[in-house]
């Protein structure tokens, strides 16, 4: 009988050493070139599933083992980079932001669809025209119309926007600060296009660049396709054809923003004189290529100041971060969060508080 659950013991070890090595490797994943491994770069959307398996390990061992549960906690101690970035526990800074910063997709592409959850694209931009503290603004999926200009320029006198040929919708910033120069960051030939403003703050020079990067691509149905097949719901020989179907058109979009990502990157590069904010939904998660690009140049705000997993979409049973607010180094994250009390979009906006050096208190 101590034959048996000596051998049990050992077998469940093993599966859970397994499970931490391929957690290892998924966390890492962010490393893979989309254009020379795209279907590869999708791994990091299981992220969450292996970490998850870790800790159920844990709690396991520590009901059935207690001295195992050394195994699970060198796991997470092994995948520290991946796990804090997915999921960090930050207590908080003694220091103090003097800018806010919100970053929300208003979901404008589809404002029909969204209206059914609350409001729509109005309910949207009546949310951004509440608040009322914050210093800069950064809207996706956005046309901004002459009558929605008017209502923000008493709260935000400065608003620059940025719209694509073929959607005539885009990205737009609105500021308490004046804008004193701006120029779109264009990635090749393809219709996306981020925005790069300049604005002067109390003297002090600061860029912001809005972002929105290639969708994911998928449909309602595949999203709820995808969402069926990571819990498990259909037989094994229907999972496996949709899955591989699914990460051929995940990847083929990844290879796009990769192409995007390094535009931006190098945009970035070439202005490290001047502190940065860089805004925008990425349409990719914390363990991905174009966070891990980003994040060579810039401090991502959530991970260094937010907690937990900060789902920031919400749409047909999916819940990811794929919504950034990074900074440079000349500025200091000090709280990060997703408002999830505001539901007329499919995306929650993310909210930042920063110090920059030298601005005053308003």
């Amino acid at each position: 009988m101590k034959g048996l659950k000596r051998f049990t013991a050992n077998m469940i070890m093993g599966a859970n050493v397994a499970s931490i090595i391929l957690m290892l490797l998924v966390g890492y994943s962010d490393r893979l070139n989309p254009q020379e491994h795209p279907m590869l770069s999708c791994l990091g959307l299981t992220f969450p599933a292996f970490l998850l398996i870790n800790v159920c390990f844990l709690v396991f061992w520590a009901v059935f083992s207690l001295k195992r549960v050394i195994v699970p906690l060198l796991g997470f101690l092994l995948c520290y980079g991946p796990v804090r970035t997915y999921f960090p526990l930050n207590l908080g800074t003694a220091e103090e932001a003097n800018l806010k910063v919100i970053s929300y997709n208003v979901a404008g592409y589809s404002a029909d669809e969204a209206g059914v959850r609350g409001g729509g694209l109005q309910g949207a931009l009546d949310y951004v025209a509440q608040q009322k503290d914050a210093d800069i603004v950064c809207l996706q999926e956005i046309t901004l119309k002459a009558k929605d200009k008017a209502r923000f320029q008493d709260v935000f006198p400065y608003i620059e926007s940025q719209y694509f040929r073929t959607t005539g919708s885009g990205v737009t910033l609105l500021s308490k600060y004046p804008i004193t120069s701006s120029e779109p960051i264009k990635y090749g030939d393809d219709d996306f296009v981020s925005k790069a403003i300049m604005l002067d703050v109390n003297g002090k020079p600061l860029m912001v660049i809005n972002a929105h990067l290639e969708t994911a691509g998928l449909s309602s149905s595949e999203r709820q396709d995808f969402h069926s097949m990571v819990r498990g719901d259909k037989k094994t020989e229907v999972a496996r054809e949709e899955s591989k179907r699914l990460l051929v058109k995940l990847g083929a979009h990844n290879v796009v923003r990769a192409n995007q990502v390094r535009a931006l990157a190098r945009y970035i590069g070439q202005h490290t004189d001047v502190p940065v904010i860089f805004c925008g939904d990425f349409n990719d998660t914390p363990i991905s290529y174009s966070r891990y690009v980003i994040g060579q140049h810039l401090t991502d705000c959530f991970r260094e100041s937010g907690n937990g997993l900060g789902w920031s979409f919400w749409r047909d049973a999916i819940r990811v971060r794929i919504d950034h607010i990074f900074c440079s180094s000349q500025l200091t994250p000090v709280s990060c969060k997703v408002d999830d009390s505001i539901k007329s979009s499919d995306h929650y906006p993310m909210i930042c508080g920063l110090k920059m050096d030298g601005n005053a208190q308003k």
